[in-house]
């Protein structure tokens, strides 16, 4: 399986798009929860399906909303905050993964940023349908 950053997957490998800024800022501010992050996406990879990433519990569906939009959260929990990857799953060729936002919550119990759902669903729109 794929994992692409959006706007990668519809544009010429640009590397300036707002999921790739988020990760750059994780990696500053935080150095290791970034290289958390990367180890859980280097393992989402080496998965075939979403299904088997539902099923291990890696990924869950969100709620209350019109497109198929997932998260995970890296770690599940954590004292100093988790990040949140929002994004969209494509079928095409082989599957495909598209990030389409983030973000660190520092209160385990917080709900998603509406404004960040709100991008999210937008640039699912863009690229998954």
């Amino acid at each position: 399986m794929d994992i692409v950053l959006y706007p990668e997957y519809t544009s010429s490998g640009t590397r300036q798009g707002p999921v790739h800024r988020f990760l750059r800022i994780l990696q500053r501010k935080d150095p290791s929860l970034w290289s958390l992050t990367k180890r859980t996406l280097a393992g989402m990879e080496t998965m075939d399906t979403l299904h088997r990433l539902e099923e291990q519990g890696i990924v869950e569906r969100l709620g209350g909303i019109s497109v198929p939009l997932y998260e995970i959260r890296i770690p599940k929990r954590r004292r100093g905050g988790v990040v949140r990857l929002y994004f969209g799953y494509a079928i095409g060729v082989r599957p495909t993964i598209v990030l389409l936002a983030g973000e660190v919550k520092r209160n385990m119990r917080s709900k998603p940023h509406p404004a960040v759902i709100s991008h999210a669903i937008q640039r699912y729109t863009e690229v998954c349908l």
